[in-house]
C-alpha cells in the first residue's frame, strides 16, 4: 500500500480541487465527503490568515482490496501523525478514483483527501517534518493492520523502530519476514534485515516521460513503471540472480550497458526502463559478476533472448 501527501501552496488550490474532480484517465470518480468548491474555500481561508499552504493532499493507493471499514481507521492514523484537530478533520474532503488495471492486476481504487492546512479557529498549522519517512510508516502500519501484503521501503529501520514504540501491542512478524527475504533477495545476510534500503528505481516524471513516448510510439504494451519494477522484484524474490537474468531475458526484455562501467540498463518494446539492480532490488555487483563471465563486457552488445548480437 502506498500512501503519500504532499503540501498544496494557496496558488494552487483551484488545481488541486479541479483535478480531484477531473476524469482524466480514470474510469469513475466518487465524491465520499465535501466538494471541489470546499477545498477552494480552504484556499481562501488560508490566503486571508496569510500562509503559504492551503491543503494536505493525502492519497492511499492499495495493492490489494481495501474495504470500507478499513479506510476509516488508516485515515484516522494519518490524522493521528500529523496533528489533524476535530476542526479540521470536520473539514476533510474525499474523493476515490477508479483506474481500470490490466490483467486485473492490483485493486482499481485509489483515494484522495483534501486536509486543511491550517485550523481556522486557532491558526495552527499541520506538522510537515520527515513526511516521507512518516507516510512510510503509516503505510507499513496500514499493511500490518489490514493484513496486506508488506511492501520494504527506504527507511525500514526507522520504520520498524518507530511502529516498535508507538505501536507496541502491534505484532511486527509480519514485518520482519518481509524484510528478510528481501535482505535475501538482495544479496545481503538475513541478520541485517534491518538495513535493507528498497531504492526508487523511477520518479513520477520519468513514468510518465515513458507513458508518453510509448504512446507517441503506438506501443501498446504496459510500460508502467511501478507494474514492471513490481514484477522485476517478484521475479527476482524466488530466483537467483543467474536464474533471473535468464527468466528476464527469456520473458523478451533486453539487458544494455549503461554509460557507468557495471551498471546494466533494462530495455523493454525500444524504451530504457532503468538500471536492472534497482528494479529488481539485486546488488549491482551480483548482477555485473554473472554477465562478465557469461558474456565479454569489453564490447557494446544487446543481450536478448533470441541470442547476441553485437552493436
Amino acid at each position: 500500500m502506498i500512501i503519500k501527501s504532499s503540501r498544496i501552496p494557496v496558488s494552487d488550490t483551484g488545481a488541486i480541487a479541479a483535478y480531484f474532480a477531473a476524469e482524466g484517465e480514470n474510469e469513475e470518480i466518487s465524491w465520499l465527503q465535501g466538494s471541489a468548491a470546499e477545498i477552494k474555500l480552504m484556499g481562501v481561508t488560508s490566503k486571508i490568515a496569510g500562509r503559504a499552504f492551503s491543503v494536505r493532499h493525502v492519497i492511499v493507493a492499495p495493492g490489494e482490496r481495501l474495504g470500507g471499514n478499513e479506510l476509516g481507521p488508516i485515515l484516522d492514523n494519518v490524522c493521528a501523525e500529523y496533528g489533524v484537530t476535530k476542526n479540521m478533520k470536520d473539514r476533510i474532503t474525499a474523493v476515490v478514483h477508479k483506474k481500470p488495471r490490466e490483467g486485473a492486476m492490483g485493486f482499481e481504487y485509489h483515494y484522495h483527501f483534501a486536509i486543511p492546512e491550517m485550523d481556522a479557529e486557532t491558526g495552527r498549522v499541520l506538522d510537515s517534518k520527515f513526511t516521507h519517512m512518516r507516510n512510510e510508516k503509516l503505510s507499513r502500519l496500514a499493511e500490518l493492520e489490514t493484513g496486506h501484503e508488506i511492501t520494504p521501503g527506504r527507511f525500514n529501520r526507522e520504520v520498524y523502530d518507530a511502529l516498535t514504540r508507538e505501536h507496541p501491542d502491534l505484532d511486527l512478524s509480519r514485518y520482519q519476514k518481509a524484510l528478510e527475504d528481501a535482505s535475501v533477495a538482495a544479496g545481503l545476510d538475513r541478520a541485517d534485515w534491518k538495513s535493507f534500503r528498497a531504492e526508487s528505481s523511477y520518479t513520477s516524471t520519468g513514468h510518465q516521460v515513458i507513458k508518453r513516448k510509448a504512446k507517441a510510439a503506438g506501443v501498446e504494451a504496459d510500460l508502467s513503471l511501478p507494474k514492471i519494477k513490481s514484477q522485476m522484484r517478484k521475479w527476482a524474490s524466488v530466483r537467483s540472480p543467474e536464474q533471473f537474468i535468464d527468466h528476464v531475458l527469456s520473458n523478451g526484455y533486453q539487458l544494455v550497458p549503461g554509460k557507468e562501467a557495471g551498471i546494466w540498463r533494462l530495455h523493454g518494446h525500444g524504451h530504457d526502463l532503468g538500471s536492472v539492480d534497482r528494479l529488481s532490488g539485486i546488488k549491482r555487483h551480483k548482477i555485473n559478476e554473472f554477465m562478465e563471465k557469461k558474456y565479454d563486457s569489453t564490447r557494446t552488445r544487446i543481450i536478448d533472448f533470441t541470442g547476441d548480437r553485437d552493436i
